[in-house]
């Protein structure tokens, strides 16, 4: 508990923090990147910002006893007074206001907990209530994130016995062939059960930072895409990795003192949120996606009783493949995502039935490479890139084919014409 991360400790000069080690992981950290840069960092960015707050479990401990464990609760309705509460109202926000952000920052969502194990009545569920019910006193919209589904079992998760749960949050590290196998995770789940976070995820089994593992990602994001109504926000984990420092072989950017690349499930990860629709759309995958798993069907926030249905069909064999449609019928754009997880090049015919015809590709976007397993890294950080596709899709009358190469993630967006 001592080398916990202690927001309280991150304030102040950035020079004058005493900084801390990080005995879960092995390293020191001097605390300069502490919470209201991290706050600050996802304003810049324009992005929603989740902080989690420490329930009293550490790594490879037991959790302190919820009767010693109300100061984890001030601190995090301490947390969200620095994060969002008026200057002249609480102290903390006062701390926030001398450090040079007078306006709040808007913190609308904390997850209580990461990846806890102990589901009895004593461990996680009390923490959680404890937790939760002084943050909700004190914050009654904000959106609390539980621990979820990570590996160990989660009999007794306060999300199962009656507390409120608005998303709890799940990890997945498997190998890429697994992971190509997961993109129907969510298509059986139960939908009873909280709304997911998919918070840490990568396919890192074996340590290889290559195109091969990206596609499987392709797959297993595409899967909450197609499941929307489910999952309602992923993250890739790590994030950032010193070169001269590693504790964790695979991290999405990689850098030292003067130069960085990024491993091609970056490139992932930019094409597939570039290319977001207001809906999804019912998709039919002719072969289906493999491992017996169902042809997509459910259909979320259409307005229209018979919405578009794209038909996307491609040539035996049948080898792993996933595809997705999503609309913005404001903007009248379809966006097509596609992953051919396969040696082989895979032509697909997509059959278009809605009222307005295809009228233009706006954009094709391919990540391949000549083989599976190409890598990016310091002396070749472009190895494998996105590039315009080649050729391009081909329109017809009633829909347009698209030319797979092998290995690869296509993304289409396509205008819409008049009616």
């Amino acid at each position: 508990m001592r080398t916990r991360w202690d927001w309280k400790a991150t304030l102040g000069p950035p020079a004058a923090r005493a900084g801390h080690y990080n005995s879960a992981w092995g390293y020191w950290v001097t605390d300069g990147l502490g919470l209201f840069e991290l706050l600050t960092l996802c304003e810049l960015l324009h992005s929603t910002c989740q902080m989690s707050i420490y329930t009293g479990y550490s790594m490879g401990r037991r959790y302190v006893p919820v009767a010693q464990s109300e100061t984890f609760a001030q601190d995090a309705v301490d947390m969200l007074d620095f994060a969002n509460a008026a200057p002249a109202s609480s102290p903390w926000a006062a701390v926030r206001e001398r450090m040079g952000h007078a306006a709040p920052f808007g913190l609308s969502r904390v997850e209580v907990g990461n990846e806890e194990r102990d589901m009895s009545g004593e461990g996680y569920p009390a923490h959680y209530e404890l937790i939760t019910r002084r943050l909700w006193a004190a914050y009654p919209s904000l959106h609390i994130v539980a621990s979820g589904r990570w590996g160990p079992p989660i009999e007794g998760s306060p999300c199962l016995t009656g507390q409120r749960c608005d998303l709890w949050d799940d990890h997945y590290y498997r190998p890429p062939d697994v992971m190509a196998a997961m993109g129907g995770e969510y298509d059986r789940y139960n939908r009873s059960l909280p709304k997911v976070y998919v918070g840490e995820f990568a396919a890192n089994g074996g340590a290889k930072r290559s195109l091969r593992a990206a596609l499987a990602e392709a797959i297993f994001m595409i899967g909450f895409e197609r499941n929307a109504d489910v999952v309602v926000a992923s993250s890739f984990a790590p994030l950032c990795n010193n070169v001269r420092g590693t504790q964790w072989a695979y991290n999405l950017v990689n850098l030292n003192s003067s130069r960085l690349f990024v491993l091609p499930s970056y490139h992932v990860q930019t094409l597939l949120s570039s290319a977001l629709g207001a809906h999804t759309l019912p998709a039919t995958l002719t072969p289906p996606y493999a491992q017996g798993v169902k042809a997509f069907s459910r259909r979320r926030g259409l307005s229209s009783s018979k919405p578009p249905q794209p038909r996307l069909t491609t040539a035996p064999p049948a080898s792993r493949w996933i595809a997705t449609a999503s609309m913005d019928a404001r903007a009248r754009l379809v966006n097509l995502k596609l992953v051919n997880y396969a040696p082989n090049a895979r032509p697909v015919d997509v059959a278009w039935s809605g009222e307005r015809a295809f009228a233009r590709v706006l954009n094709a976007t391919v990540l391949t490479a000549a083989s599976a397993d190409a890598q990016n890294n310091l002396s070749m950080p472009d190895a494998v890139a996105p590039a315009a596709l080649d050729p391009p899709p081909a329109l017809g009358p009633t829909g347009l084919s698209i030319a797979m190469p092998p290995w690869s993630l296509v993304v289409v967006t396509v205008a819409l014409g008049d009616q």
